[in-house]
């Protein structure tokens, strides 16, 4: 109706560490169009590893013997 208002909630899954800027264009059916700036800044890393990297345990080893281990790092942030 005229002069009535409404609250929309926008979600934003943001997923990688940038900012990223957008505009949310409504159209007004009989009345002037919209825009809104929309702003949201992603937090964390992209790097991901499926091990808990807090602790690496290599068990009991003897002295001068290597030991290796492999640990799949993975980088799934979106540049390139």
């Amino acid at each position: 109706m005229p002069s009535e208002s409404i609250e929309v909630e926008v979600v934003c899954n943001a997923d990688d560490a940038a900012k990223f800027l957008d505009v949310l264009h409504f159209v007004i059916k009989e009345g002037l169009d919209i825009d809104i700036a929309l702003k949201a800044k992603g937090a964390g890393s992209t790097i991901f590893c499926k091990e808990d990297l807090n602790y690496v345990d290599f068990s009991t080893l003897y002295t001068h013997r290597p030991k290796t281990r492999e640990i799949f790092v993975e980088n799934k942030g979106r540049k390139p």
